[in-house]
Protein backbone atom coordinates (compact mmCIF):
# COMPACT_ATOMS: atom_id res chain seq x y z
CA UNK A 1 0.00 0.00 0.00
CA UNK A 2 1.44 3.35 -1.06
CA UNK A 3 -0.38 6.37 0.35
CA UNK A 4 -0.41 9.12 -2.29
CA UNK A 5 -2.77 11.73 -0.83
CA UNK A 6 -4.38 12.61 2.49
CA UNK A 7 -7.01 15.36 2.66
CA UNK A 8 -8.87 16.34 5.82
CA UNK A 9 -11.78 18.73 6.18
CA UNK A 10 -12.62 19.07 9.87
CA UNK A 11 -16.01 20.80 10.14
CA UNK A 12 -17.89 18.75 9.00
CA UNK A 13 -15.47 15.85 8.86
CA UNK A 14 -14.52 14.67 5.38
CA UNK A 15 -11.43 12.52 4.98
CA UNK A 16 -10.05 11.45 1.61
CA UNK A 17 -7.13 9.06 1.36
CA UNK A 18 -5.78 7.97 -2.01
CA UNK A 19 -3.46 5.01 -2.27
CA UNK A 20 -2.02 2.41 -4.62
CA UNK A 21 -2.14 -1.37 -4.23
CA UNK A 22 -0.58 -4.09 -6.37
CA UNK A 23 -3.15 -5.59 -8.74
CA UNK A 24 -2.01 -8.47 -10.97
CA UNK A 25 -4.90 -8.10 -13.45
CA UNK A 26 -4.30 -4.40 -14.09
CA UNK A 27 -2.30 -3.32 -17.15
CA UNK A 28 0.12 -1.41 -14.93
CA UNK A 29 0.08 -4.00 -12.15
CA UNK A 30 -1.28 -1.34 -9.80
CA UNK A 31 -4.72 -0.31 -8.62
CA UNK A 32 -5.36 3.34 -7.66
CA UNK A 33 -7.94 3.61 -4.88
CA UNK A 34 -9.75 6.62 -3.45
CA UNK A 35 -11.11 6.16 0.09
CA UNK A 36 -13.55 8.93 1.12
CA UNK A 37 -15.01 8.76 4.63
CA UNK A 38 -16.98 11.05 6.94
CA UNK A 39 -16.14 9.24 10.19
CA UNK A 40 -14.09 11.24 12.68
CA UNK A 41 -10.48 10.05 12.88
CA UNK A 42 -8.57 9.60 16.09
CA UNK A 43 -6.93 12.78 17.44
CA UNK A 44 -3.54 11.36 16.45
CA UNK A 45 -4.58 11.58 12.78
CA UNK A 46 -5.05 15.36 12.94
CA UNK A 47 -1.99 15.74 15.18
CA UNK A 48 0.15 13.94 12.57
CA UNK A 49 -1.09 16.30 9.86
CA UNK A 50 -0.69 19.46 11.95
CA UNK A 51 2.85 18.49 12.93
CA UNK A 52 3.70 19.40 9.31
CA UNK A 53 2.59 23.03 9.81
CA UNK A 54 6.06 24.37 10.77
CA UNK A 55 7.48 22.75 7.61
CA UNK A 56 4.78 24.39 5.48
CA UNK A 57 5.40 27.77 7.15
CA UNK A 58 9.13 27.48 6.49
CA UNK A 59 8.83 26.13 2.93
CA UNK A 60 6.35 28.81 1.84
CA UNK A 61 7.88 31.65 3.88
CA UNK A 62 4.78 32.43 5.92
CA UNK A 63 4.66 34.58 9.05
CA UNK A 64 4.74 32.08 11.97
CA UNK A 65 2.82 34.45 14.26
CA UNK A 66 0.01 34.85 11.73
CA UNK A 67 -0.13 31.08 11.14
CA UNK A 68 -0.13 30.07 14.81
CA UNK A 69 -3.74 28.83 14.48
CA UNK A 70 -3.19 27.22 11.07
CA UNK A 71 -3.88 23.59 10.22
CA UNK A 72 -2.82 21.15 7.54
CA UNK A 73 -5.66 20.15 5.22
CA UNK A 74 -3.78 18.06 2.69
CA UNK A 75 -0.58 16.21 1.90
CA UNK A 76 0.36 14.64 -1.43
CA UNK A 77 3.15 12.08 -1.54
CA UNK A 78 5.25 11.13 -4.56
CA UNK A 79 7.00 7.79 -4.18
CA UNK A 80 10.28 7.68 -6.13
CA UNK A 81 13.22 5.29 -6.35
CA UNK A 82 15.22 7.56 -4.05
CA UNK A 83 12.50 8.13 -1.42
CA UNK A 84 9.29 10.03 -0.86
CA UNK A 85 8.66 13.66 -1.81
CA UNK A 86 5.63 15.70 -0.84
CA UNK A 87 3.57 18.87 -1.08
CA UNK A 88 1.67 20.24 1.91
CA UNK A 89 -1.48 22.38 1.89
CA UNK A 90 -2.21 24.53 4.93
CA UNK A 91 -5.27 26.55 5.93
CA UNK A 92 -5.62 29.51 8.24
CA UNK A 93 -8.19 32.23 8.85
CA UNK A 94 -6.47 35.59 8.57
CA UNK A 95 -8.73 38.48 9.47
CA UNK A 96 -12.03 37.39 7.89
CA UNK A 97 -10.67 35.30 5.03
CA UNK A 98 -9.18 31.86 4.68
CA UNK A 99 -5.77 31.37 3.10
CA UNK A 100 -4.86 27.91 1.77
CA UNK A 101 -1.30 27.95 0.42
CA UNK A 102 0.52 24.87 -0.85
CA UNK A 103 4.24 24.29 -0.52
CA UNK A 104 6.35 23.77 -3.60
CA UNK A 105 7.18 20.10 -4.16
CA UNK A 106 9.73 18.96 -1.58
CA UNK A 107 11.77 16.26 -3.31
CA UNK A 108 13.30 13.30 -1.47
CA UNK A 109 16.63 15.18 -1.67
CA UNK A 110 14.99 18.20 -0.02
CA UNK A 111 13.34 16.30 2.84
CA UNK A 112 16.53 16.22 4.99
CA UNK A 113 16.69 20.04 4.78
CA UNK A 114 13.67 20.21 7.10
CA UNK A 115 14.43 18.89 10.57
CA UNK A 116 12.40 15.78 11.44
CA UNK A 117 10.37 15.84 8.20
CA UNK A 118 11.07 12.18 7.37
CA UNK A 119 9.54 11.04 10.66
CA UNK A 120 6.60 13.44 10.31
CA UNK A 121 5.84 12.08 6.82
CA UNK A 122 5.98 8.49 8.06
CA UNK A 123 3.62 9.37 10.91
CA UNK A 124 1.04 10.82 8.47
CA UNK A 125 1.36 7.72 6.27
CA UNK A 126 1.00 5.42 9.29
CA UNK A 127 -2.08 7.31 10.57
CA UNK A 128 -3.64 7.13 7.07
CA UNK A 129 -3.09 3.35 6.93
CA UNK A 130 -4.61 2.94 10.38
CA UNK A 131 -7.60 5.08 9.34
CA UNK A 132 -8.17 2.87 6.29
CA UNK A 133 -7.85 -0.18 8.55
CA UNK A 134 -10.63 1.15 10.79
CA UNK A 135 -9.05 3.34 13.48
CA UNK A 136 -11.65 6.01 14.26
CA UNK A 137 -12.57 8.31 17.11
CA UNK A 138 -14.48 6.91 20.11
CA UNK A 139 -17.64 5.04 19.22
CA UNK A 140 -16.21 3.29 16.20
CA UNK A 141 -15.59 -0.39 15.61
CA UNK A 142 -11.93 -0.21 16.62
CA UNK A 143 -11.06 1.77 19.73
CA UNK A 144 -7.30 1.70 19.22
CA UNK A 145 -5.00 1.61 16.24
CA UNK A 146 -5.05 -1.85 14.68
CA UNK A 147 -1.92 -3.86 14.12
CA UNK A 148 -0.74 -3.56 10.53
CA UNK A 149 -1.69 -6.53 8.37
CA UNK A 150 0.96 -8.34 6.30
CA UNK A 151 0.63 -5.92 3.38
CA UNK A 152 0.99 -2.86 5.59
CA UNK A 153 3.74 -4.47 7.66
CA UNK A 154 5.84 -4.94 4.53
CA UNK A 155 5.17 -1.39 3.39
CA UNK A 156 5.87 0.14 6.79
CA UNK A 157 9.04 -1.96 7.07
CA UNK A 158 10.33 -0.53 3.81
CA UNK A 159 9.78 2.94 5.25
CA UNK A 160 11.65 2.02 8.41
CA UNK A 161 8.65 2.28 10.74
CA UNK A 162 9.08 0.13 13.82
CA UNK A 163 5.99 -1.82 14.82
Amino acid sequence: MLITKVKAKREPCEILIEYILPHPKSQTGLQHISFPCKEEPRNEFYQALDALLPTAIEAIGLDPDQWEEGEIIGVSFKHCDDGIGLTITAKCQIKERFACPTTPYISPDGVPLFEGLQELMLNVITQAIWYIDGARRQGSILQQAPAADDLNRGFLGVLGVKE
